[in-house]
């Protein structure tokens, strides 16, 4: 991997002109191609795909906000990744939870508005939820502007008759903290020569941000006031711990998989 390097100091000496091009400069610190393409390599192989020519743009926009705004922090972070942090999480053996008694630093990114609003709803009260990592800024930005899906359904039959119930789980993450989910249900129910038939869409919005967790996992953390989450939810928190992850799917602990689509932009 390159080696990220502060502005003022020697080690762009000997890297070719391309990657030494300036992208931004910002209180005495200067961010370049060779810090974007450290960072554009290190989005991939965690996402699992190559980015094409528009989700390039993409980032690089985002990577030079971000170092317009805390120049200090955002080059800090990138100099502390490594090889290793290069590989896909699904691949990398669980050596947070070797670890989990050592002590993380924390590198503090400008946070988008609905990540603000889940971590001011939170407090203090965190547990062991890491939201600073380099793994959980990484996963950060592989779920925004992600579409999941999961679809379920089942069929019975009997003597007096058959009915069949099916599910639709729809959820865009909004690059700006911002999520949609729509559920929609179909229930088909047939007795003794008659039938009835119901379906219905439910929209929920809400607010999530993401943190690691000392087992390698990761948590999706979603608030919502919507009455359909308050029933199960009360303080509208809903936690979402994905085991796996990968280009084009999320897998839970329980093993149930959500396919995920990439680059899905909010409007």
């Amino acid at each position: 991997m390159i080696t990220c390097c502060i502005s003022l100091t020697s080690c762009g000496e000997n890297e070719p002109p391309a990657k030494q091009e300036l992208i931004a400069s910002s209180q005495g610190y200067e961010l370049t191609e060779s810090h974007f393409e450290t960072y554009l390599k290190y989005v991939e192989n965690f996402a699992g795909e190559t980015a094409d020519l528009k989700t390039q743009i993409a980032i690089k926009s985002q990577l030079k906000e971000t170092f317009l705004k805390e120049p200090e922090a955002l080059l800090k972070q990138l100099d502390s990744l490594s090889a290793e942090e290069l590989k896909p999480p699904f691949m990398l053996e669980n050596k947070e939870a070797q670890s989990s008694a050592e002590t993380y630093e924390s590198v503090e990114t400008p946070m988008a508005e609905g990540h603000k609003i889940v971590r001011d709803l939170l407090g203090s009260d965190i547990g062991e939820m890491r939201f600073d990592t380099p793994a959980a800024n990484t996963f950060r930005t592989y779920v925004a502007n992600t579409l999941l899906t999961a679809t379920t359904g089942n069929y019975n039959t009997g003597i007096t008759g058959s009915d069949s119930r099916n599910t639709n789980s729809q959820t865009q993450f909004c690059a700006n903290g911002t999520y949609t989910e729509a559920l929609s249900g179909h229930v088909s129910i047939q007795t003794n020569g008659a039938g009835a038939v119901s379906s219905g869409t439910t929209n929920i919005t809400g607010y999530w941000d993401v943190a690691s967790l000392p087992n390698g996992m990761m948590i999706i953390v979603m608030y919502s006031t919507h009455p359909y989450v308050l029933e199960d939810w009360p303080n509208g928190i809903m936690p979402f711990v994905v085991a796996k992850y990968g280009a084009d799917f999320m897998a839970l602990p329980s093993g149930d998989l959500y396919r995920r689509a990439a680059n899905q932009f909010c409007n």
